[in-house]
């Protein structure tokens, strides 16, 4: 049932396998996480996810962050975690947003004040890592 629900919810950009994506295999290994940040319409960043996880196996309040570089919303690879054992990405919010240095965006005005505040939500991905709504 739980590999039937990764299929078709994540499975859209591998032909109905989404058992073999990041996110089926998060979802079937923690199961359905707690709080989930959708982010997919961002000006400064690519889009992204965060799962939240108040418990996920023997471990407390976790994080997995997926993202998706080629821009097709379906496709999210995970680009950060805080769980031991699983993806850590030091530079994850510099490759998060390394969307603006390839489409060539910009800066606003908002942006050259902080530098970490995306323009379309005004919030921080840094922030809803740390602090999931």
């Amino acid at each position: 049932k739980a590999i039937a629900y990764a299929d078709s919810s994540y499975g859209a950009c591998r032909n109905g396998h989404g058992a073999e994506t990041d996110m089926g295999y998060i979802y079937l290994r923690y199961g359905p996480p707690n709080t989930v940040v959708k982010r997919h319409n961002e000006t400064d960043y690519y889009p992204y996810e965060i799962w939240h996880y108040h418990r996920a196996g023997p471990f407390t309040n976790k994080r997995f962050l997926f993202f998706s570089p080629h821009m097709v919303a379906e496709c999210f690879t995970i680009l950060h975690s805080d769980m031991l054992g699983e993806v850590q990405n030091s530079d994850w919010l510099h490759q998060l947003r390394n969307r603006e240095n390839r489409l060539r965006v910009t800066d606003s005005q908002l942006n050259r004040l902080n530098p970490r505040r995306d323009t379309f939500s005004g919030e921080e991905p840094e922030d809803l890592f740390f602090n999931p709504r």
